[in-house]
């Protein structure tokens, strides 16, 4: 295998190594960057050789699974909040690698990053005027993941479906409030942000329905998704501002009555029809 495969097996194994038997040593926080580094440089890299290998390379897979999940299980007073975001982040990058099925034979460590995911987004959205894009999109794309394996997998028991969902909804709910929230009070969130709201609403709403999302909520994030997608188009961000096609129903349903917003929509749909 490459030279980057080789650079990510020494590093998880020292940092397995450094945790030992202590359910509370961590490895250092520099480590654990660069951890993430090593990961994300060589998902952007992968070939079809080394997709299967990292997906058929259970020692691996396993060796990261093991050290994400003890820093998350380490009692939130006595590791640093940073550390739990990285490790969160790692998460996300070894589900680039490994997909849904690296999870099957773990499922309470999916449930718990769906639990530890929802705090790290309420805590994010604590600064609306700061909130790290990079970090945000990551925990927007574990939320999606995570009712991916709900919807899809064929491993995931009723009782931990129900605790996934039952998390997801929460956050779901919590993020689309907090962008309706931030357009009545006038409070700029960067459009990377938006972006990421936007995607994350337009997912849920294509896999679920309008099920997941408190209806009346609804109502408020059907007027934000329409006037995200405007600017976008604007932006000339076409193949993003496409993803609202697959909820245009939805959105129409309760827009119904908002005659202003109404006609926004029928201009954006001539739109993107075009």
């Amino acid at each position: 295998m490459t030279t980057s495969t080789d650079e990510l097996d020494a590093v998880i194994a020292q940092c397995v190594e450094l945790c030992g038997k202590d359910a509370e040593r961590l490895p250092a926080e520099g480590q654990l960057q660069e951890l993430r580094r090593l990961l994300e440089e060589y998902q952007c890299k992968m070939t079809p050789t080394a997709e299967d290998y990292c997906r058929t390379n259970r020692h691996w897979a396993g060796q990261l699974q093991q050290l994400a999940e003890r820093i998350l299980r380490v009692p939130v007073n006595k590791v640093p909040p940073s550390t739990t975001s990285l490790a969160l982040l790692i998460l996300a990058e070894g589900i680039q690698i490994f997909g849904i099925d690296w999870f099957r034979d773990n499922v309470q460590l999916l449930v718990l990053t769906a639990h530890m995911n929802t705090v790290e987004l309420r805590l994010l959205l604590d600064k609306p005027e700061a909130i790290p894009p990079e970090p945000f999109a990551a925990f927007c794309s574990i939320l999606e993941f995570c009712m991916q394996c709900v919807e899809t997998a064929d491993f995931v028991p009723d009782e931990p479906a129900l605790q996934l969902a039952k998390n997801i909804g929460e956050a779901v709910n919590f993020v689309v409030e907090f962008w309706t929230d931030c357009a009545q009070h006038n409070i700029n969130l960067s459009n990377e942000v938006n972006a990421c709201i936007y995607r994350l609403t337009v997912c849920v709403v294509a896999v679920t329905g309008q099920n997941m999302i408190r209806p009346e909520l609804f109502k408020k994030a059907a007027i934000m998704l329409v006037r995200e997608c405007t600017r976008q188009l604007n932006s000339k961000q076409l193949q993003t501002s496409r993803h609202i096609l697959t909820v245009l129903d939805e959105i129409a349903d309760a827009l119904r009555g908002n005659e202003d917003v109404k006609q926004e929509l029928a201009d954006l749909t001539n739109r993107l029809h075009i």
